[in-house]
């Protein structure tokens, strides 16, 4: 089994691979490049010596993503979970450092405890099926442009207040 955790970001994912065994292969690619991602893996297969066929398990903490990279994952033949952010562990008796590495190689660590019999290692988020996301999109998104309008209403009407207006916008 090859192990696979995704920190994702913006420009670039960085890919963790493991083995299970304590070795680990990191490598970055261009956000969003699928064709690489697949590339790695296979290139991440003959490092630690899998067969083409081997199963591949990765992860990635739920953000800005949404859920698309796992359907995709999911799609090619990998399998993957959606991990809760807030449920990763941490050590509060000391300063964290905060790094795609360190964070990719705890996630790995977990991914493969979970996979080892460990269901409490973190929170597994539950994916919608696509029409329920498309759904939720549609609403979300009417609440941001609700919420936005009601901010730049105050602004203005604090600007004109500091100008000495008074205005009583309508809703």
């Amino acid at each position: 089994i090859l192990y696979m955790s995704l920190e994702l970001s913006l420009k670039q994912w960085k890919l963790i691979f493991g083995n299970g065994c304590g070795r680990r292969r990191r490598v970055t690619v261009q956000g969003g490049e699928r064709q690489r991602v697949l590339e790695e893996v296979a290139k991440a297969k003959k490092h630690f010596g899998l067969a083409d066929t081997a199963l591949v398990r990765s992860c990635y903490e739920a953000g800005r993503e949404a859920f698309w990279v796992h359907r995709w994952l999911k799609g090619v033949g990998i399998d993957n979970l959606v991990v809760d952010s807030c449920s990763i562990e941490v050590n509060r008796r000391r300063k964290r450092v905060k790094t795609d590495r360190v964070d990719g190689d705890k996630l790995l660590e977990l991914l493969e405890r979970y996979f080892a019999g460990h269901k409490r290692a973190f929170a597994v988020v539950r994916v919608p099926p696509q029409e329920v996301e498309d759904e939720r999109q549609l609403s979300r998104g009417r609440e941001q442009l609700t919420q936005e309008r009601t901010a730049l209403r105050n602004r203005i009407t604090g600007l004109l207040f500091a100008q000495g207006v008074r205005w009583e916008g309508q809703p």
